[in-house]
């Protein structure tokens, strides 16, 4: 998604900077009313994968004698019909890099981690960088326990250099950028000299993490159930399967469905998943003995607190199993006991989960 003409956007981007380039080289990467504003005193290399972006700079700064002649724009031609990212024509770009910048703003591409390897790749390059990009990656309390995370990929060509970090919730970056967002942004502020604390030091939250990656939904039902060829052995059943869980303006992030007759009437989506050979997990199918177990099941991941839980995550838009804790017995419903002593919460720690609760729940 871009947004090359909101000047709301472009403001911010200058406001993290905190000062006014005079004077400098600056890499600009698809904010071209901030490239055209620093043009007027700077040489700007502005880099854009938008046509009409690329026109209008050049209009405005490249065909006007008055900004000089050192500017420059780049054009990342893009393939896909749609206009989508071409995710290998901005790698091929940001690897051959050959200049050095002053500064560097930037509202990268967000296709996966395409932000972060471009973000990588300039950091060297520049002297300051303001950028703007999902924060999930760094904010995801599951990643540091993961060695194929991007907190772990990029824990030292990115995260070690961050200066700063403001933080953007999606709903509010969807009302400040007037577009909609399923993710919360960060603007970054970077250089080498780094200095941000971005390590996960919650001490109750790395506890519920813990206690979680011990008993997981990964392992249990719908392995066993895929593996024996997706048959059926209970009368009840429940698919969780690629659910969204954090749209844009959505009251909390949910791993089932609101309603409990949706959540009943999931299909699985295919017979296959990495358990029986597959490429990945299609439904995460549980089956009970009685449909009491099964509302049991359900109400419980849309228990309060687990709501709460949710917020911590920095999820993407669908499920993970691996982040969900498997309670095991569902024949009683869940209450916040129940949860307090699964978790083993001290009762300082279950002070804050209320009270956080409660602030959640008044938003």
């Amino acid at each position: 998604m871009k947004f090359q003409f909101n000047y709301a956007f472009d403001s911010r981007m200058l406001d993290a900077l905190g000062y006014e380039p005079v004077g400098q080289t600056i890499l600009v990467i698809r904010l071209v009313m901030t490239a055209i504003r620093l043009a007027e005193k700077n040489r700007v290399i502005f880099v854009t994968d938008d046509i009409d972006a690329k026109q209008l700079f050049e209009q405005i700064v490249i065909g006007n004698g008055e900004f000089g002649n050192d500017d420059e724009c780049i054009y990342i031609e893009t393939e896909d019909i749609n206009k989508k990212t071409n995710v290998k024509a901005w790698e091929e770009w940001s690897k051959n890099i050959n200049m050095k910048f002053d500064v560097a703003i930037m509202n990268p591409p967000y296709d996966r981690n395409l932000h972060l390897k471009i973000l990588e790749e300039v950091i060297p390059h520049a002297e300051k960088i303001v950028n703007i990009s999902p924060v999930r990656w760094l904010q995801d309390p599951f990643a540091p326990y993961s060695t194929r995370s991007d907190y772990r990929k990029f824990e030292e060509s990115v995260s070690k250099k961050i200066e700063s970090l403001d933080v953007i919730p999606a709903k509010k970056a969807s009302e400040l950028f007037d577009a909609s967002f399923t993710m919360n942004l960060g603007i970054y502020v970077c250089s080498e000299q780094g200095g941000y604390n971005y390590h996960h030091d919650d001490s109750l939250i790395t506890k519920i993490v813990q206690k979680t990656m011990e008993s997981n939904w990964l392992p249990f039902n719908q392995k066993k159930f895929y593996q024996d060829g997706c048959v059926q052995t209970k009368p009840y059943v429940l698919n969780v399967a690629a659910i969204r869980t954090n749209e844009a303006g959505q009251d909390t992030p949910r791993i089932v469905c609101k309603e409990y007759a949706n959540q009943c009437s999931t299909q699985l989506m295919a017979s296959t998943s990495v358990f029986n050979g597959g490429s990945g997990l299609n439904a995460v199918h549980f089956e009970f003995d009685t449909e009491d177990e099964r509302k049991n099941f359900w109400a419980c991941y849309n228990h309060p607190f687990m709501l709460w839980t949710y917020t911590y995550w920095k999820m993407d838009a669908n499920i993970r199993s691996t982040n969900v804790p498997y309670f095991g017995d569902y024949t009683h419903p869940w209450d916040y006991a129940d949860f307090f002593a699964w978790f083993g919460l001290t009762e300082a720690e279950q002070e804050r989960v209320m009270q956080e609760i409660t602030e959640m729940q008044n938003e």
